[in-house]
């Protein structure tokens, strides 16, 4: 989870690191997803570890995951939604009663992505 990942040295991917704070400074973000999207190798992951690492020194940062073909967990999208959700977790209890009870649906395992991703991040997240 992010672990395979270091993040960028110093002075370089300066141009991309700065567009990205520049959007995620925007007040009210009205587009809420920043897409980061090049070739395979060219550092995306670093990036975005960089910028994880950025936002949870500035007490930004809910919640991360990377997705990543080296790692069986991380090569679908079976865990994200249950660690997204654990990390939000970790940061207020308060989301804990209607996320636990979400997970605890009797049908839980059939549900698709989108739904597991209301039910675990974006309700209890609207709720709070």
């Amino acid at each position: 989870y992010g672990v395979q990942h270091v993040p960028c040295l110093g002075g370089t991917r300066e141009k991309t690191i700065a567009a990205i704070s520049k959007w995620a400074d925007e007040k009210p973000n009205s587009k809420p997803i920043f897409l980061l999207m090049d070739v395979a190798g060219s550092g995306k992951s670093t990036v975005a570890k960089h910028m994880a690492n950025q936002w949870t020194r500035e007490k930004r940062l809910l919640a991360r995951y990377f997705f990543s073909r080296d790692t069986t967990a991380t090569m679908s999208t079976d865990a994200f939604c249950s660690t997204v959700a654990n990390a939000l977790i970790s940061r207020d209890q308060k989301l804990k009663t209607s996320i636990r009870e979400f997970e605890e649906l009797p049908d839980f395992d059939l549900l698709s992505f989108e739904e597991k991703f209301n039910g675990l991040v974006i309700n209890p997240l609207d709720e709070l």
